[in-house]
């Protein structure tokens, strides 16, 4: 008797993908052509940034690390404005800026850079520029590079010493 079983399997995982599709159906669709053209640029602006700072090492894993967590905090929480405003201070520009190229990757998943009052510019990921499916994809291709950058069994912090 396992037709019934192979029944009720079927059924259940139907449930999950009815399940799985409405949780899609709040992000842009995974399938639309203009997500896998991002997703085929995004690809090529990653592999050119890694090719671009490969002579400089392990430098660049907080630049990654950086952009990882910009693009995952969106991914989780798409409606957090708060998430989708990277202030370009000192401290985020110190990170990205061992990282070349990391302003290119941003603007790919949507960033803008905008200028405020008293000279202060910030990046913006607005509403109508919002692919929740390309910046998830985005962050898994940063999490990745950050991994492969990372220097093996050195537990020493490579900071520079601000004295």
């Amino acid at each position: 008797g396992g037709g019934s079983d192979a029944k009720e399997l079927g059924e259940r995982e139907g449930e999950r993908e009815g399940a799985a599709s409405d949780k899609k159906s709040m992000s842009s669709s995974s399938s639309s052509p203009s997500a896998s053209s991002a997703y085929k640029r995004l690809d090529a602006i990653v592999t050119s940034v890694i090719q671009l700072n490969a002579y400089k090492g392990d430098t660049t894993v907080q630049g990654w690390k950086l952009l990882a967590k910009i693009a995952d905090n969106i991914a989780s929480e798409p409606n957090n404005a708060r998430f989708r405003r990277v202030p370009l201070n000192e401290k985020v520009q110190r990170k990205l800026g061992f990282l070349e190229g990391s302003l290119e990757l941003l603007t790919a998943i949507g960033f803008e850079l905008v200028s405020a009052d008293a000279g202060k510019r910030f990046l913006l990921l607005s509403d109508d520029q919002l692919q929740v499916d390309v910046v998830s994809y985005a962050s898994g291709l940063f999490k990745a590079a950050s991994l492969s950058h990372s220097p093996s069994n050195n537990n020493n912090n490579n900071n520079i010493n601000n004295n």
